[in-house]
């Protein structure tokens, strides 16, 4: 079954997709499946420019407003998916 799943995205992420973007998945795929499917705002594929040099384990997600890792399974009919990148203070 094919799912949309819509991505908030906040910091300095915002910067590369905008503050949501939206896909179609199938459902049951991880968070890191459908997080390599999305492209920047410029078209470019995630997983060759972003993800490909972050470890993605650094990034807090929430799935439907619930703490969740990147093995976490998506399921349902609209998905919220909130990624926070990691943050650095001194």
């Amino acid at each position: 079954m094919i799912m949309r799943v819509l991505f908030k995205f906040y910091g300095n992420l915002m910067n590369y997709f905008g503050e949501k973007a939206s896909i179609e998945v199938e459902e049951g795929v991880t968070v890191q499946e459908a997080l390599m499917k999305l492209k920047l705002v410029d078209g470019t594929p995630a997983y060759a420019s972003i993800f490909v040099n972050t470890h993605l384990q650094m990034f807090i997600v929430f799935v439907s407003g619930k703490h969740a890792d990147l093995n976490t399974r998506l399921k349902g009919e609209n998905v919220e998916v909130t990624v926070l990148p990691p943050i650095m203070g001194g």
